[in-house]
Protein backbone atom coordinates (compact mmCIF):
# COMPACT_ATOMS: atom_id res chain seq x y z
CA UNK A 1 0.00 0.00 0.00
CA UNK A 2 1.24 3.48 -0.82
CA UNK A 3 0.13 6.83 0.52
CA UNK A 4 1.25 10.37 -0.23
CA UNK A 5 0.24 11.51 3.28
CA UNK A 6 0.79 10.15 6.78
CA UNK A 7 -1.69 7.46 7.81
CA UNK A 8 -2.92 8.21 11.32
CA UNK A 9 -5.59 5.55 11.83
CA UNK A 10 -6.14 1.92 10.82
CA UNK A 11 -9.34 0.10 11.67
CA UNK A 12 -10.67 -3.39 10.99
CA UNK A 13 -14.43 -3.23 10.44
CA UNK A 14 -17.06 -5.87 9.76
CA UNK A 15 -19.41 -5.12 6.85
CA UNK A 16 -22.01 -7.67 5.70
CA UNK A 17 -20.08 -10.48 7.41
CA UNK A 18 -16.76 -9.53 5.76
CA UNK A 19 -13.68 -8.02 7.40
CA UNK A 20 -12.41 -4.80 5.82
CA UNK A 21 -9.40 -2.63 6.63
CA UNK A 22 -9.92 1.14 6.50
CA UNK A 23 -7.17 3.77 6.78
CA UNK A 24 -7.45 7.44 7.68
CA UNK A 25 -4.84 10.07 6.94
CA UNK A 26 -3.89 13.53 8.17
CA UNK A 27 -6.17 15.19 5.60
CA UNK A 28 -9.21 13.30 6.92
CA UNK A 29 -9.47 11.06 3.86
CA UNK A 30 -10.60 7.44 4.33
CA UNK A 31 -9.41 4.62 2.06
CA UNK A 32 -10.33 0.94 1.85
CA UNK A 33 -7.15 -1.13 1.89
CA UNK A 34 -7.15 -4.41 -0.07
CA UNK A 35 -7.08 -7.05 2.64
CA UNK A 36 -7.58 -10.82 2.65
CA UNK A 37 -7.95 -12.28 6.15
CA UNK A 38 -5.66 -15.18 6.95
CA UNK A 39 -7.17 -18.64 7.27
CA UNK A 40 -4.70 -19.38 10.06
CA UNK A 41 -4.96 -18.24 13.67
CA UNK A 42 -7.41 -15.43 14.33
CA UNK A 43 -6.37 -11.89 15.20
CA UNK A 44 -7.04 -10.65 18.69
CA UNK A 45 -6.44 -7.43 20.57
CA UNK A 46 -3.59 -7.67 23.07
CA UNK A 47 -3.82 -6.35 26.59
CA UNK A 48 -0.99 -3.90 27.36
CA UNK A 49 0.50 -6.53 29.71
CA UNK A 50 0.78 -9.00 26.82
CA UNK A 51 2.79 -6.71 24.53
CA UNK A 52 6.39 -7.97 24.35
CA UNK A 53 9.12 -5.57 25.43
CA UNK A 54 12.70 -5.18 24.26
CA UNK A 55 15.10 -5.89 27.12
Amino acid sequence: MQSTTAITDLKFVGVDGKVRLISGDVRGDLDKIPFTPSTGPTLRLLNWREVPTVD
